[in-house]
């Protein structure tokens, strides 16, 4: 059994979602449709924004896929793209450069590990440059992104206890699909947004379901 925050069948876990037809089986983080959901916060924080950049590590399973989900949720919302992957922290400080020189007004980061692990110096480089950053996880924005948007942590846990007593009462895992998040949250971190000279709008404050109002500790 797995939780995995990439693409299950691009990692070699499974066959397909419906019938994995290996020996494991659980849920996957990465649901492609929310990208247009954290487009559209960052756009409704930022209404200027007009380019938007993209950081990813390459070797995070689904990566792909989700660049090719993030370029047509750009194109829907009529914003220009600058896409930069780095595979190490130190890749990461080297392509942050290039990052600034897109001249992005909004940047949106892939949940892999790289970027989590990062997710605090990420925090301090887009807060010091006050470019609006968002991601999938409610890490990033305790730690100082200005949104976050994606599956709720202990609703993912209690579903993976499902997939224990199926296994543990006979079913094979090959036979269990796999399953994507069903509920989300939606993080705003506003004291971050201030700092940037922003003003998150009552719209989005109504829908969340934490508003972070202390300031990071960067």
């Amino acid at each position: 059994m797995f939780l995995i925050s990439g693409d299950p069948v691009d990692a070699g876990f499974a066959d397909n979602y419906a019938r994995p037809g290996r020996s494991a089986t659980g849920v996957t983080l990465m649901a492609l449709d929310l990208i247009v959901k954290r487009l559209e916060l960052l756009q409704q924080i930022n209404p200027r924004m007009r380019k938007v950049a993209f950081l990813a590590s390459p070797e995070h399973a689904g990566q792909k896929l989700e660049l090719a989900a993030s370029r047509a949720a750009a194109e829907r919302f009529g914003v220009q793209v600058s896409y930069h992957e780095a595979r190490t922290p130190d890749e990461l400080a080297a392509v942050l450069p290039s990052v600034l020189a897109a001249r992005p007004d909004a940047a949106l980061l892939f949940s892999d590990a790289l970027m989590v692990g990062q997710r605090q110096n990420l925090a301090a480089f887009f807060l010091k440059h006050r470019i609006p950053s968002a991601a999938g996880w409610v890490a990033f924005a305790e730690a100082g992104h200005v949104v976050s948007y994606g599956p709720e942590r202990h609703a993912v846990w209690r579903r993976l206890a499902y997939f224990v007593d199926r296994i543990i009462k006979g079913t094979p895992p090959a036979a269990l699909p796999i399953e994507l998040p069903s509920v989300m949250e939606l993080v705003v971190n506003r004291a971050s947004a201030a700092a940037m000279g922003l003003t998150v709008p009552q719209t989005v404050l109504f829908r969340a379901d934490r508003v972070i109002d202390a300031a990071p500790r960067l």
